[in-house]
């Protein structure tokens, strides 16, 4: 398992664009449900990431080789972030996403914000996984996930 200080999650900018369609539009039917909690397609990951407001949230990730190994997107509401995260297959399970959810917390905590939280499908067992491992509170209702920290 790779160290969380071994992991370089960086900011990720619009340069970044093409390199982070690309990471989306290589996810399986399974991971682009398990990331945006519906079924998307290739025009869908173009228009989310085109919509996208680089002025108030924020973008990190792993990149290697100008590609995009993993993307979390933290979007600003009022004194919270949302996170949306996913992570090429092929480097699952090796601390990326633990690394991403602490990072996310920081992120909020330096900015003064009173929670992190994610909206994820009740069947997306990873992110129950690593939620639940960060200390992360998990409410499931109707087929769906909200996990959620309080920053102190």
């Amino acid at each position: 398992m790779m160290a969380a200080g071994e992991i370089g999650l960086i900011r990720l900018e619009k340069k970044h664009i093409p390199a982070i369609k690309q990471h989306l539009k290589a996810l399986n039917e399974r991971d682009r449900r398990y990331r945006f909690s519906i079924p998307v397609s290739d025009g869908f990951i173009d228009r989310y990431i085109d919509l996208l407001d680089w002025d108030l949230d924020y973008f990190f990730g792993v990149v290697d080789n100008d590609d995009v190994l993993a993307f979390g997107h933290l979007a600003r509401i009022f004194d919270t972030a949302e996170l949306g995260l996913s992570i090429d297959k092929r480097f699952r399970g090796n601390g990326i996403g633990k690394a991403m959810l602490h990072y996310a917390v920081d992120w909020g905590k330096e900015r003064g914000l009173s929670k992190v939280c994610s909206h994820c499908l009740a069947i997306n067992g990873p992110m129950l996984h690593i939620a639940l491992e960060s200390g992360f509170n998990v409410k499931t209702e109707l087929g769906e996930r909200d996990a959620w920290i309080l920053l102190d």
